[in-house]
């Protein structure tokens, strides 16, 4: 059953990454990327994982657009996925690449500082 939960969570997540890049016309919805999906035993749910890459301002229109245009993502997605039942969508936002990325800067920050005869 495991792998078919994974194959499951794999279409939707190919699925749910094309309908916002081909469907949705939204320009806030441009930075947000799907990062991975949950599906749950039974198949009727799934929680999609998604990051918004920008600032914070970017990341609350990011937000919005998802929850504004969730049903029609749940729509077409479950229109091309031929499943027994109708998948639900519980949409999530992870910072932690944004997180990381900040930290990134920081540490390169940091070092230019130390050695600043290194970054001539």
């Amino acid at each position: 059953m495991q792998q078919r939960t994974d194959r499951v969570a794999r279409l939707l997540l190919k699925e749910i990454s094309k309908v916002i890049c081909e469907d949705i016309d939204d320009p806030k919805m441009g930075f947000v990327t799907i990062l991975r999906v949950g599906v749950a035993k039974d198949l009727r749910s799934a929680r999609i994982c998604y990051s918004i890459l920008g600032d914070e301002e970017a990341r609350k229109a990011g937000d919005l657009a998802i929850q504004r245009h969730a049903k029609q993502i749940k729509f077409i997605v479950n229109k091309r996925v031929k499943l027994k039942y109708a998948v639900d969508f519980h949409f999530v936002r992870e910072d932690g690449i944004d997180n990381a990325f900040r930290v990134e800067q920081l540490l390169n920050e940091i070092q230019k500082n130390t050695h600043p005869e290194e970054s001539e």
